[in-house]
């Protein structure tokens, strides 16, 4: 659980039994202000955190040990546009929606690998989206304001998008989270 008034990760067994807490305020490493995203490498079983008040990415094992860090704007070198999604691929990619930029793709060790130029016939992924990715690593688009889902192949391009305003089956009302099995 990523319990950000607290500064801290929380991990639950399947009961809902407290196994272990990890993170407190500060700005060291290991340390936390406003955590606000938090995803995990299945690959690795890796903990990757961000903050809200911060560009600070931080890996941890799946113990909750610190690994390493990196920031964001000292990679990009624009601090002027803070990122609002962190997602992870099934490739191990961390990827970024930003307010007002493409989505930029990283590896977990902070080295920048590509922008992505989204491919979405005439509409565009831009913000007010969620991200989830199939067991294909195809790219499943949710717009909150398009009231609607792209579906895009791994390397971004336009396969379909269905769903519209409205209250029947097939329709969406301002969908805000995507989960994919």
């Amino acid at each position: 659980v990523c319990d950000g008034g607290n500064n801290r990760v929380q991990i639950f067994d399947a009961q809902g039994n407290h196994l272990k807490s990890f993170g407190s305020q500060g700005t060291e490493d290991g340390q936390f202000e406003w955590l606000h995203h938090l995803v995990v490498d299945l690959r690795t079983n890796n903990i990757i955190t961000a903050g809200n008040r911060n560009d600070k990415i931080q890996v941890f094992d799946e113990d909750g040990n610190f690994l390493h860090s990196f920031r964001l704007y000292q990679i990009l070198g624009d601090a002027t546009d803070k990122f609002n999604h962190m997602m992870i691929d099934r490739e191990g990619n961390l990827i970024f929606s930003f307010y007002r930029r493409d989505y930029e793709v990283f590896d977990t060790n902070g080295n920048f690998l590509r922008s992505l130029k989204e491919k979405t016939n005439t509409r565009t992924v831009s913000e007010g989206y969620y991200l989830a990715f199939d067991h294909q690593n195809n790219v499943l688009a949710l717009n909150i304001w398009g009231h609607c889902l792209h579906v895009l192949d791994k390397d971004w391009n336009y396969r379909v998008s269905f769903g519209k305003r409205g209250k029947y089956k097939g329709s969406f009302e301002s969908p805000h989270q995507i989960v994919v099995d």
